[in-house]
């Protein structure tokens, strides 16, 4: 032939290639010479005897499906004509310690195994396994590419300097040993993803540009632990590594590694997701300020056991609770106005739910989801439950006692009532020393104790048959409640 024919490298069967494996610019066959010019899809992928690749085919376009998900994959050489390689090409090549370009290709460049445009103003690639405690992105850099460190794992810490505005996607995904992320001053928002699945990252530090994020953007970081924010950004802070909007009215993230919480007094808003995934945490305490529970806020919280929302909460949107499989206990105050759709998905271990709102609450969807069977109303609005097609599902008892309410922060005693479940004593604590009146309620509203108490309190409650009781602290007009468990 005039022309050499060209042919594409195909994969083979397993165990498919293995070792080091050199792709030649041409192959013959019959006395036939061929050019290798293209590569089907996956012909390297998957494949973990394939310890490195050298490119010296003219190739100008690899595929994101070329080599990903080869995990013993060490090096790789790419040749003077490559023009294009998709962002995730390097997905899961886990052991990649070092990049190479061939000095004339005028598109890339690698400098000590990193990967980047000839320019140098975009980061391609930090190879997963180099590890270099003192790495520093080039001055040169004001983009960091999508999945450029994804599945990093030789950082210890990294701070990305000012001069970087670009984070795509997945950027620092599923990475290992990254206790320490600075996003710098430059930075915006998170691309999609950015650290999803960063499993030892411990602290983020948020810059001055950071503007927009939400809750989900800090998903499956198990170890997070704190959320710090420049004093100087305009738009958000933190309150003790935990992040809010800059005027403090919404809380956007709790970080998922820690435990319990108690929510400002003068938060009207959680964000969406704001504790998804907080699976060490047994405990929240809702303040009489918040209005609004946005989507997903508590899901997969697999340890909080009871929930009690306050009356000034107006909203609670679609799966607010979702797949909080322990939970056992949960109570809604009077002020509900709506509810999204199956806000319980997934508790499978909740049974009946109180709602205090003297009207039936608009809903969404078909059902609150979980295993709820019962809901406790107040006694004059039973009917009005039983008569709406959605509530109506259910089994509807009337209470003479509804009310989640909590002191107000012009007058706030901290009170706590423990331990709960309890056997044969609980302790009433009030911190500042002052008299109130706790009193239990069965749950047909009855009294069947009150108590003047002051300081800390121990009450013998071995008298009490088991099951669930109302108990309230009142003081100075004002009102808390809530559930005692007793065994």
């Amino acid at each position: 032939a005039v022309e050499p024919f060209t042919v594409q490298v195909m994969p083979i069967a397993a165990p498919g290639y293995i070792g080091d494996i050199v792709v030649p610019a041409q192959v013959t066959h019959n006395d036939t010479i061929f050019s290798i010019t293209t590569f089907a899809d996956y012909a390297f992928a998957n494949n973990n005897q394939l310890t490195s690749l050298d490119f010296q085919c003219p190739i100008v376009f690899l595929s994101y499906k070329t080599f990903r998900g080869s995990e013993n994959l060490t090096q790789i050489k790419f040749p003077a004509t490559l023009a294009v390689i998709e962002p995730c090409a390097f997905w899961g090549c886990i052991s990649l310690h070092e990049i190479i370009i061939h000095p004339d290709n005028s598109n890339f460049v690698s400098v000590d195994g990193v990967f980047y445009n000839k320019t140098m103003t975009m980061l391609y690639k930090y190879p997963p396994a180099r590890i270099d405690d003192d790495f520093e992105i080039p001055a040169t850099v004001d983009t960091i590419r999508s999945y450029a460190f994804n599945y990093c794992n030789g950082l210890d810490s990294l701070v990305i300097p000012d001069h970087v505005t670009v984070v795509g996607e997945y950027s620092f995904g599923n990475t290992r040993n990254l206790k320490y992320l600075d996003l710098g001053n430059g930075i915006p928002y998170f691309g999609q993803a950015m650290i999803n699945g960063s499993q030892d990252l411990l602290t983020i530090r948020l810059g001055d540009s950071f503007s927009a994020l939400n809750g989900y953007d800090f998903n499956h970081c198990p170890k997070l632990m704190n959320i710090y924010v420049s004093e100087t950004n305009s738009n958000l802070k933190d309150i003790d590594g935990v992040l809010f909007s800059k005027d403090g009215s919404v809380l956007l993230r709790y970080p998922v590694a820690r435990e319990n919480y108690n929510i400002p007094y003068g938060v009207n808003s959680i964000g969406r997701s704001a504790f998804s995934g907080c699976r060490n945490m047994k405990s929240v305490n809702i303040p009489g300020s918040i209005v609004t529970i946005n989507n997903g806020v508590f899901s997969d919280c697999d340890s909080l056991k009871s929930i009690e929302i306050p009356n000034s909460v107006r909203n609670i949107y679609s799966s607010a609770f979702a797949r909080c499989y322990l939970l056992e206990s949960a109570s809604i105050g009077n002020g509900l106005d709506s509810i999204g759709t199956s806000i319980f998905s997934g508790c499978n271990s909740l049974r009946s739910v109180w709602f205090c709102a003297g009207i039936p609450p608009k809903h969404s969807g078909t059902n609150l989801g979980g295993a709820i069977d019962t809901i406790y109303v107040i006694s004059g609005s039973v009917e009005a439950y039983q008569d709406d097609t959605f509530w109506g599902q259910y089994v509807v008892s009337g209470v003479e006692n509804c009310s989640v309410q909590f002191i107000a922060p012009s007058n706030q005693v901290t009170t706590s009532v423990y331990p709960n479940p309890a056997d044969s004593q609980i302790t009433i604590y009030v911190s500042d020393r002052s008299e109130v009146i706790f009193k239990i309620y069965n749950l047909t509203g009855k009294c069947i104790l009150s108590q003047l108490i002051q300081n800390e309190f121990t009450l013998n409650i071995d008298w009490l048959n088991t099951g669930l009781y109302i108990y309230t602290i009142e003081q100075n007009n004002r009102i808390y409640s809530g559930k005692l468990f007793k065994n």
